[in-house]
């Protein structure tokens, strides 16, 4: 008897085996797809078409957000797990395992309980990333995995239950929309390409920007990272598209002093006053450098 209840707790919190597991860097354009999908089959006939684009229905939903500890048995570590479930078009579970502030795994699971699986590949992609000057490599890699860890504004959400309202306009594989959080004040702007984002952006209820993210080709090309804060601390940064920083430059409760430039793979850098940077016409390469060829 013993045997036997052992084998059932076994079966009951062993880890899912043979689901195809799906790589992911960016954690929205998941947990928005199905809401996304019911949207394209509701077509608000009443609105005009702007431009080429089909106009959705709105729609509001409630979401749930739960924090929970880590079961030894759930075949990952990582320091909690987020779940965030909604019911439109059925009801969609979205697991999020979240370690030292990044999604490393995300499943999915259906109306039908189906289980997909989604593995998180920034940082082996982060570690790809070599250059020679070895503090510009770190530099590069640690403003991109705060990038990857920012992306999702359900990070920011309290637990419990949340209305959403969604705005949704598409033409085959481009759409363009809105997340507005009515009880968190936040509202997400985004525009995805293949179901991946090409642009986004979260500002607070006094329209100031807490986050935005342009990615062209797979691969970060700039982005504003900043805490919610009454006193804001973050970032502004842009890389090359071998994800090596061109542009730096940190804001500490509220002041932003300095912009850093970066030539191609770190071999030249300028730290410019921010102020100076921005009546100079926000330049992006080494202007005394030039100036200087420019008298020899």
């Amino acid at each position: 008897m013993k045997r036997l209840t052992l084998f059932c707790m076994m079966v009951l919190f062993a880890p899912v085996y043979g689901i195809e597991s799906q790589p992911f860097d960016c954690v929205t354009p998941i947990i928005l797809a199905p809401i996304l999908q019911h949207m394209r089959e509701n077509i608000n006939d009443k609105e005009c078409k702007e431009d080429f684009l089909t106009h959705a229905k709105s729609m509001q939903a409630v979401i749930t957000l739960s924090r929970k500890s880590p079961v030894v048995n759930e075949g990952v570590q990582c320091d909690s797990i987020d779940e965030i479930t909604y019911d439109i078009p059925n009801k969609n579970t979205f697991r999020l395992f979240v370690d030292k502030g990044l999604v490393i795994k995300l499943q999915h699971i259906d109306n039908k309980g189906t289980v997909h699986e989604y593995h998180q590949i920034a940082r082996d992609r982060i570690n790809q990333i070599h250059f020679d000057d070895v503090e510009y490599e770190r530099e590069s890699k640690d403003c991109l995995l705060k990038v990857y860890m920012g992306e999702s504004p359900f990070g920011l959400l309290q637990e419990g239950r949340h209305t959403v309202i969604f705005n949704y306009k598409f033409k085959d594989y481009l759409g363009i929309g809105s997340v507005v959080f009515q009880e968190a004040s936040l509202e997400y702007k985004f525009s995805f390409h293949n179901g991946q984002i090409h642009n986004a952006g979260l500002k607070n209820s006094k329209k100031i920007l807490v986050y935005s993210l342009t990615i062209h080709e797979g691969k970060v090309k700039r982005a504003n990272v900043f805490d919610n804060s009454q006193l804001r601390s973050g970032f502004d940064c842009i890389f090359y598209d071998d994800l090596g920083l061109r542009m730096y430059s940190p804001m500490l409760n509220g002041v932003q002093d300095k912009v850093t430039i970066w030539g191609p793979e770190g071999k030249e850098k300028t730290v410019y006053n921010f102020n100076d940077w921005l009546k100079m016409g926000m330049p992006m390469n080494n202007v005394l450098t030039k100036k200087r060829m420019t008298n020899e």
